[in-house]
């Protein structure tokens, strides 16, 4: 039996463009719901990214890793209630037993999610959802050269137009030379 893939997002201009809310409202408003405007929950993620994204995982079924700075401002119980009220359950479902690359001070996004593959990969495809900006140091990383690697760009998100790339990645096999 083949291994779910494994796909590791980024938040911040992959699914939230900042625009009009971002991860800090996020927190504030999980700890303060009575002041949560009324538009929160539709407009924190672009509902273009949220309706490729949730196209897929279900067609791919991967396992999520969240890679995004907002790591530092949440617990898991918190991704998983956002993720549900926004729609894209799927996503918080999907959260691998070890859900979190976060990235530590001085460390690239390739540095994070090459330590987290170095403990929990066990060869299945893998795909990474980033921005130009957080993402720029995948650009000379292997997996960027191989398909591995959607950068989205800042203010437009992930959109349908990624899907073939992403649906690529994460159906080929992962080969040695990549972890």
């Amino acid at each position: 039996m083949q291994q779910r893939p494994t796909l590791f997002i980024d938040l911040d201009d992959v699914l939230c463009l900042n625009n009009p809310y971002g991860g800090n409202h996020l927190r504030r408003f999980l700890l303060h719901p009575s002041e949560t405007p009324t538009d929160f929950w539709s407009t924190l993620f672009s509902p273009a990214a949220a309706e490729a994204l949730n196209a897929l995982m279900a067609e791919m079924r991967p396992r999520t890793v969240l890679t995004s700075s907002w790591i530092g401002l949440l617990d898991k119980k918190h991704f998983v209630h956002a993720f549900e009220v926004t729609g894209l359950g799927s996503v918080g479902a999907a959260l691998h037993g070890h859900w979190d690359a976060e990235q530590f001070h001085g460390a690239s996004r390739f540095m994070s999610i090459r330590a987290w593959l170095s403990l929990n990969h066990n060869g299945e495809p893998f795909l990474v959802l980033d921005d130009h900006d957080s993402g720029e140091g995948l650009l000379d990383s292997l997996w960027y050269k191989r398909g591995r690697v959607v950068l989205c760009d800042v203010g437009v998100g992930f959109h349908a137009g990624h899907l073939d790339t992403a649906r690529h990645a994460l159906r080929t096999p992962c080969r040695g030379d990549e972890i």
